[in-house]
This record gives structure tokens, C-alpha cells and sequence, in this order.
């Protein structure tokens, strides 16, 4: 074994020690060695070694717990501030009913039919390149 070894011998008997060294040794061993604990310090030691311990579980919890609690309360925030986008006093509804469902009489048929034929819309005053990515888009 080196002198800077820090492992005991595997023979842990005091052979290579004169005897008055070995009686010393011993000696010290027995005044240096805690005394036997009373069950009643053996309770208290086991009571604090499992609260500690508990201690642990319940900041290992916060960990996980208090990011996931902060990123829930900054969603419902975001969420509770986004605008709601409600339609105005002015503005128009459109209708959801199936186009079937709506009657109209002949009058009103014939109008549409001649607006959409006379529809002057700007698609085509377009070049037929741009005209082909305007279709693409609506």
C-alpha cells in the first residue's frame, strides 16, 4: 500500500504494532466510538431522516410543478386578452343557411343572372399570367 493510499489493508489487525502501540490504539478507538443510541434517539433520528427526505419529494414536485402552473396562467392570460372579434353594429352577417334553402322569386333571379353577366371585375383587365395566379389565390 502507497502513503497516499486512502484504502484500508485488507488485514485490519494491529500485528506490525508493538503492543504497548496496539493497547493505545485501542484505547483511543474506545473513546472516539459514539455511545449506543436510547430507541427513543433511534426514533427521533428516523423521524428528522424522513421528514428530510420528504423534503426532497416535495421540492423535486415544485420543479415540474411551478414551470407548468406559470405556462397554464400565461396561456390563460394570452387567451383571455386576445380580441374577440365580434361583428360590429354595421357590419354585415352573412347568412349560413344553404344556398337551396333560399327561396327566391323570378324577378330576383333574373336581376342576379344579369348582374353576374355584366360583371365588370378587374380580373380581367389582368394579364392572363396574373389572371392565373389571381385563380390560384380565390
Amino acid at each position: 500500500m502507497s502513503p497516499h493510499d486512502d484504502r484500508r489493508p485488507e488485514e485490519t489487525s494491529d500485528a506490525g504494532l508493538p503492543p504497548e502501540d496496539a493497547r493505545f490504539v485501542a484505547r483511543v478507538a474506545e473513546a472516539y466510538a459514539p455511545p449506543e443510541p436510547t430507541p427513543a434517539d433511534r426514533a427521533r433520528f428516523r423521524s428528522q431522516l424522513d421528514e428530510r427526505l420528504a423534503g426532497r419529494d416535495r421540492a423535486r414536485a415544485w420543479r415540474w410543478l411551478a414551470p407548468a402552473a406559470l405556462a397554464v396562467a400565461v396561456a390563460l392570460i394570452v387567451m383571455l386578452r386576445a380580441p374577440v372579434d365580434e361583428p360590429s353594429e354595421g357590419a354585415p352577417v352573412l347568412a349560413t343557411t344553404p344556398s337551396d334553402a333560399i327561396e327566391t322569386d323570378p324577378e330576383q333571379q333574373t336581376l342576379l343572372a344579369f348582374i353576374s353577366e355584366n360583371d365588370s371585375s378587374d380580373e380581367d383587365s389582368l394579364p392572363e399570367d396574373y389572371q392565373a395566379i389571381a385563380s390560384l389565390m380565390y
